[in-house]
């Protein structure tokens, strides 16, 4: 019985389901290893990886994380 509970609890402590992520389309060479390192830690999850430049709505897309990285901002500029 008690190899059991044990089994359940590594179980569910497993990830599993689909993770749908956005970036640039130009980030493949950024997120790709990031993807693969993550499917390797986490066999059970699938990842659907949406390369996009337009800002979305992640909700309304079924996106669940969107990777965005942008440059240092200008500070001489004011609002």
């Amino acid at each position: 019985a008690q190899g059991l509970a044990e089994r359940t609890r590594q179980k569910a402590a497993q990830l599993s389901g689909v993770l749908r992520l956005t970036s640039a389309e130009d980030a493949a060479g950024l997120v790709a290893p990031v993807i693969a390192e993550y499917q390797r830690l986490h066999p059970a999850m699938q990842v659907e990886w949406r390369p996009n430049d337009r800002l979305l709505d992640l909700a309304a897309e079924g996106l669940d994380l969107s990777l965005r990285a942008t440059g240092p901002r200008d500070s001489s500029l004011r609002a």
